[in-house]
């Protein structure tokens, strides 16, 4: 009866703060908390009911394949992601930011090997807080794919005045690929909101110049806009901003320049879709969002750092959540 109560409550709570702001990673930890108490709360139903005998040995047989083959998923994972890593630095080269994903797969090996080698014999007790750490932020980050995931199928009404389409970096003058999917994304939904309700909304093209750039990434954008068959009347050029915090509040002052009361969504890769809805929340504007698709071999890299991102974003929050691990880690060395 508790734990039907705690798992009615958790998803009660899930509800009330996804329906009032999409926006929040802690709408994939409610999910999850509320999942993993529903299945918490089977298992003792089937345990305790005597007709369900049969889901006793299903349930004890799931529990001996969950344990045995959490490892090997483990080692699988730190595989794709090296494989990944090494991928992606072959196609987009040996930038710091193309790292991460060979970066986490060699460091989810080493602590396995770490801590099959030395947990018994030298420093267990840090192997342990080193472990203890990583599984806290590897839930972090789950929750962080499931609030990602919930906040994409969000789909927002075809009402809009403006588009926003945040800039990624040009080649010279050329839209490369990544950017070129934002683009078309919202193309799609301009035409697609044209056809449906009849009204023309108008593109904020948002991006300055970057030191390897011929010119801003706006007016590169608004170009590919125009080939598109865009009439230059719809489009709009913000070519200051130097990241997405920037191209957010540059193109709410746009916004509200031109219209006082407005709708308006913004466009950007399915990865950056979570973080650029928390700069847009930052920046007072209620838009959601919606996303382009992007190579699959960049997806894995490009979480983890919009995730590291995230982490730097509420950084004092996370340090107030590091404080008791790192006590709880010097109570075990001074134990020892």
């Amino acid at each position: 009866m508790i734990l039907a109560s705690l798992t009615a409550v958790s998803f009660l709570l899930f509800l009330v703060s996804y329906l009032t702001d999409k926006r929040r990673i802690l709408n994939g930890f409610l999910l999850t908390i509320s999942i993993l108490l529903l299945m918490v709360s089977i298992t003792v139903v089937v345990l305790k009911v005597e007709y369900l005998e049969p889901l006793k040995w299903i349930l004890v047989l799931f529990a001996i394949l969950f344990i045995f083959l959490t490892p090997f998923i483990i080692v699988f994972i730190a595989i794709y992601l090296i494989r990944n890593g090494r991928e992606l630095i072959r196609k987009e080269g040996k930038k710091p930011t193309n790292l991460l994903s060979l970066t986490l797969g060699v460091a989810i090996i080493l602590l396995i090997v770490s801590y099959a080698i030395f947990s018994q014999y030298l420093f267990p007790s840090i192997i342990s807080i080193i472990l203890v750490i990583a599984i806290f932020y590897g839930f972090w980050f789950f929750c962080y794919l499931v609030s990602t995931y919930l906040y994409f199928l969000h789909q927002p009404f075809r009402n809009k005045d403006f588009i926003i389409v945040l800039g990624s970096g040009i080649i010279g003058e050329k839209v490369p690929p990544l950017l070129a999917s934002r683009l078309d994304k919202g193309i799609s939904f301009y035409y697609k909101q044209m056809k449906r309700k009849g009204k023309r909304a108008k593109f904020i093209v948002t991006g300055g110049q970057g030191p390897n750039e011929s010119i801003p990434e706006g007016e590169a954008m608004a170009r590919y806009l125009r080939n598109a068959g865009i009439p230059s009347d719809d489009i709009l050029v913000e070519d200051k901003a130097v990241d997405t915090d920037q191209n957010m509040r540059f193109s709410k002052e746009i916004m509200e320049r031109e219209k006082r009361d407005y709708k308006a969504i913004f466009v950007t890769n399915r990865f950056h879709l979570f973080r650029a809805g928390l700069y847009a929340k930052r920046a007072g504007l209620s838009i959601d969002g919606i996303g382009s698709k992007t190579a699959s071999y960049f997806v894995p890299n490009a979480f983890i750092r919009e995730f590291i991102a995230i982490l730097f974003m509420y950084k004092s929050v996370h340090l107030l959540l590091f404080i008791p691990l790192a006590l709880l880690g010097a109570a075990f060395l001074l134990y020892l």
